[in-house]
């Protein structure tokens, strides 16, 4: 007897543009919704959802849990696309979490698990050093690609950046601090640790172009920074940087990859580990030191998802950053539809050098 065909996953509040990329990397077949009510009515009865992590609803998990069903979150991984998402660009690196996201500190998930007791081995340590001298030779982060000159500072002064982030973001709700949970404070407990260092902040580009919250008026900051720089590359300015402050942003992530010195005031999925300068207290769970190589194997190789552009077949991370040197484009670019999206965010977004 044929055995029965598995239920289409049920997918919600995924954004139009991103469907296609998670159809290709879920696994099997899904169904897409944004319909609050058919996704609960799917829970109750035990089938198989997922939902955008940012946007999940209240009781979805205990509703899930309950029925005996599966629930995955999605989220953008950490080498997304040559584009923006606010520019309507696809992703093709996604996570798939079924225990958690990594960026809400609250509750396991399972890059920590990974973190917390997986044992790599040589030849997977081996590609994680070398995908991280990749991204760095090529300025590759989640989004932006290309280096451009980060502005002069005075000599002998130790060069600290300091991040900003969008304040109602919910790795800051979710993996915030004790004490540090807006960009105003970040910045006096960055010139409280550093009081002779020349600051520059970088103000994260949401809040500079799309009014999102966690704007700090100049003149506020500058009472703790040296300089505010809002056009500099985030590639450019970790160059610069001997040091970084961050709440929980993928900057300090990035930072690692350089050398550079963290100083974390939340609880973001790479501190804890021995790798960072932890200004908070993390979850107990991280209970172990680790090395670079087996923070990015974990977090670049095992546990996001990755997708030829070109051909829609799931590859490996090294895949996609070769897409990318190879300065590919999307090709959905050209579309009237894409084309009039993307021209009117970029009207309403303005100029976005160097986002984060």
């Amino acid at each position: 007897m044929p055995r029965a065909a598995a239920p289409a996953l049920l997918v919600y509040q995924v954004k139009w543009w991103n469907r296609r990329s998670v159809a290709l990397m879920a696994g099997g077949p899904t169904r897409f919704t944004d319909r609050t009510d058919a996704l609960m009515r799917a829970a109750t009865a035990g089938k198989p959802v997922a939902v955008w992590a940012s946007r999940e609803p209240e009781g979805l998990a205990a509703l899930a849990c309950k029925a005996g069903g599966a629930l995955m979150r999605i989220e953008d991984g950490f080498i997304r696309s040559p584009g923006l998402g606010a520019l309507f660009a696809p992703a093709y690196s996604l996570i798939f979490d079924r225990r958690g996201i990594y960026y809400d500190a609250t509750q396991p998930n399972e890059l920590e698990d990974m973190l917390a007791a997986e044992a790599f081995d040589a030849p997977t340590l081996a590609r994680a050093a070398a995908l991280s001298a990749r991204l760095t030779a090529l300025a590759v982060s989640k989004y932006a690609v290309g280096r451009g000159a980060a502005p002069s500072s005075p000599q002998g002064r130790t060069r600290v950046l300091v991040v900003g982030q969008v304040e109602s973001d919910a790795s800051i709700r979710l993996g915030g601090g004790d004490t540090v949970n807006d960009n105003l404070t970040l910045l006096e407990h960055a010139r409280a640790q550093h009081p002779a260092a020349w600051i520059a902040y970088k103000p994260h580009p949401d809040v500079l172009h799309a009014g999102r919250p966690g704007a700090v008026p100049a003149a506020a900051a500058m009472q703790f920074a040296d300089a505010i720089w809002t056009d500099t590359p985030i590639a450019s300015a970790l160059d610069w940087a001997e040091a970084l402050h961050t709440i929980s942003s993928l900057t300090g992530f990035e930072a690692l990859l350089r050398g550079v010195a963290v100083f974390v005031h939340g609880r973001p999925f790479y501190a804890g580990w021995g790798l960072t300068t932890d200004l908070t207290a993390q979850p107990d769970r991280r209970g172990r030191s680790l090395d670079l190589d087996t923070l990015v194997a974990a977090t670049l190789l095992r546990y996001p998802r990755y997708l030829d552009p070109m051909t829609g077949q799931r590859i490996e991370a090294e895949g996609l950053l070769d897409r990318l040197e190879s300065g590919w484009t999307d090709p959905l670019a050209g579309r009237p539809l894409w084309h009039r999206a993307a021209a009117a965010a970029k009207r309403r977004l303005g100029p976005l050098r160097g986002r984060r």
